[in-house]
């Protein structure tokens, strides 16, 4: 049965206890699960594929996956919100890099309502700082949206 936009927002109120990146490659993913502190309780590699993913990550407590959009990004994502976890997808640019030690920060989060899901392509910017971007999924009828997002994080579906 399908969530409601009501239930998928509340769901993002409640922050996991682990907070996992995983960099998705065509043959093998790698990943790094953090505590709430911050510190590294995992470091590991695996094949990019659904019965790696599933072998390692559905018996898991709720943790919150961040990845970039890429090829396998849509599959794997549904696959990891299906075993209850919370899926963060950054497009490229929405990561914005604060140091050369690649410490990112999250503008938006895609809650896959009227918001889309899915960021498919690179974003645009303009003179001012706001992105504008796609999703290729979401916003019903499930069509995708186009956004703006501000570069104090304010989001907006535009169409």
């Amino acid at each position: 049965m399908k969530k409601t936009i009501r239930e998928r927002e509340s769901e993002w109120k409640e922050k996991p206890d682990r907070t996992v990146g995983v960099d998705l490659g065509d043959r093998f993913s790698h990943y790094c699960v953090l505590n709430g502190d911050g510190e590294v309780m995992e470091e590991g590699r695996m094949r990019t594929s659904e019965e790696a993913f599933r072998r390692h990550w559905e018996a898991e407590p709720r943790q919150r996956i961040v990845m970039e959009t890429g090829t396998h990004s849509p599959w794997i994502s549904r696959l990891l919100r299906g075993f209850g976890h919370q899926v963060i997808l950054l497009a490229g640019l929405a990561a914005v890099p604060l140091s050369r030690a690649q410490t990112y920060t999250v503008l938006y989060s895609f809650t896959g309502g009227t918001d889309g899901e899915f960021p498919a392509a690179g974003l645009i910017q303009d003179s001012v700082g706001n992105l504008y971007g796609t999703t290729s999924y979401g916003n019903p009828p499930q069509a995708g949206s186009v956004f703006k997002l501000s570069p104090s994080g304010k989001f907006k579906v535009l169409h």
